[in-house]
């Protein structure tokens, strides 16, 4: 395992810790809060009401997942519950956190600044704490291949923890084709992938809004040319920050993203830690 000083036990934090921003397809208000939870807990999002009342209770796992088009949708039976949950379980699995309740109280997580790093700044404010309890691991045994629309995703055996690699190609001369690989462990994940923004390109804005998409979404960065305008299209306004987003930043960004997202999609699994 690659996970330093917490590799053996199981973690949850210390304290509450508590974000508010903008749902970035609903454009509604919303605030998050990470609360401690026991061992083998594992992360449980509760969907609260307006008025503090609990709504449902859903384990990220696999079997939660209802759907992944635009944003990972974690639901059950009744329908979807809540949205856009990638950037708080890239943070949560990124730093080590095993067992954790995702208060949420609305259709989707804020998005912040479009990056896991709000996330990462509210855990390192809640702080970690080691439990007595061991880890549980998902072993992969032999290679799992996936593929659509030209993309591919594949898990292999790795004998060192969780291993993320990542190449993307592009059609745009900001973008075109990043790799960017490394073993996840706390440090790696901040340094590397906590910082990477959502981003996005003009000629899908409207068709998004059209299908009730990004209507929380704000340009708050865009860099044009005559043939190629791009924009930081899914990144919303957020009661945190409101900083601009430079296109070295974004443009370096690009693969980092798909990276940070690889390790939220890939938490709910089963245990949320690898070996």
């Amino acid at each position: 395992m690659t996970r330093g000083t917490l590799a053996g036990s199981q973690t949850t934090l210390r304290s509450d810790a508590t974000v508010a921003g903008i749902g970035v397809h609903s454009g509604s208000p919303v605030t998050l809060t990470l609360h401690p939870a026991e061992a083998n807990t594992g992360v449980v999002f509760l969907r609260s009401g307006p008025n503090g009342q609990r709504d449902r209770e859903l384990v990220a796992d696999y079997r939660s997942v209802t759907a992944t088009e635009f944003a990972t949708v974690l639901g059950d039976e009744t329908g979807p519950a809540v949205s856009t949950t990638e950037h708080v379980l890239a943070a949560l699995h990124g730093l080590g956190v095993d067992n954790v309740v995702v208060e949420v109280d609305g259709p989707e997580v804020p998005i912040m600044d479009g990056s896991a790093e709000p996330f990462v700044a509210a855990i390192d404010q809640a702080g970690i704490a080691t439990l007595t309890e061991p880890r549980r691991y998902v072993k992969v045994l032999k290679a799992v291949h996936v593929g659509k629309n030209g993309c591919s995703g594949e898990l292999r055996p790795y004998a060192r923890g969780l291993r993320i690699e990542t190449e993307i190609d592009f059609d745009h001369p900001l973008i075109g084709r990043q790799k960017i690989a490394l073993d996840l462990e706390p440090q790696a994940f901040r340094r590397e992938l906590s910082r990477a923004r959502t981003f996005g390109f003009m000629r899908d804005v409207t068709k998004l809004w059209n299908a009730g998409y990004a209507l929380g979404a704000s340009f708050v960065c865009r860099v044009e040319s005559t043939k190629w305008p791009v924009c930081a299209a899914l990144i919303a306004i957020s009661a945190v920050s409101r900083s601009r987003i430079s296109p070295t930043m974004m443009t370096s960004g690009s693969c980092r993203t798909k990276a940070r997202n690889a390790v939220a999609n890939v938490s709910p699994i089963a245990g949320l830690t690898w070996d």
